[in-house]
């Protein structure tokens, strides 16, 4: 199949030879509408009332940050107490 340009004044044309063997045109799929996403938590407005369980993830961070600052304190309190007790022993065995 070739193609060949018509002698038109415009010379815009193709032959009847391309026109007979074309192929109907590809029209474009129908658009399907999409609705707008939904809110998500974040973008709630700030006027709502926070729900009661908010409230208790916050103080249950609060009370796990409590623990993690005494249980730090802790182990640091054991590190100094052992190293006195090696400082002491090796003060007397003269390391």
């Amino acid at each position: 199949m070739t193609l060949k340009k018509n002698n038109t004044p415009s010379g815009k044309g193709l032959s009847k030879e391309q026109t007979s063997h074309s192929q109907p045109p590809i029209l474009p799929e129908s658009t399907k509408l999409e609705s707008p996403p939904a809110e998500s938590h974040c973008e709630e407005s700030e006027n709502q009332k926070k729900h009661w369980l908010d409230y208790v993830t916050f103080g249950m961070e609060l009370f796990g940050l409590v623990v993690l600052a005494v249980y730090a304190g802790y182990t640091i309190k054991i590190y100094y107490a052992n190293q006195q007790a090696a400082d002491a022993r090796c003060r007397q065995n003269r390391c």
